[in-house]
C-alpha cells in the first residue's frame, strides 16, 4: 500500500515493457494518478498526491 506522499521509485520504467506494464496496471487499479520523473537511463520517482474528495 502506498500512502498518500508516499515515494515510489522504479527501475527500468519506459525500457521494458513488462516493467512499465506492471507500474501503470499498479497504479491504475489503485485509483492513482502520478507524474513519474526520471532519475537516470533506468530509474523514475513518483510522489502519490493527496487524494481529492
Amino acid at each position: 500500500r502506498l500512502v498518500e506522499g508516499g515515494v515510489l521509485l522504479v527501475d527500468d520504467y519506459g525500457q521494458l515493457e513488462g516493467a512499465t506494464r506492471a507500474v501503470d496496471e499498479y497504479l491504475a487499479a489503485q485509483g492513482v494518478t502520478m507524474m513519474l520523473t526520471r532519475l537516470d537511463s533506468q530509474g523514475c520517482v513518483g510522489i502519490k498526491p493527496p487524494q481529492r474528495g
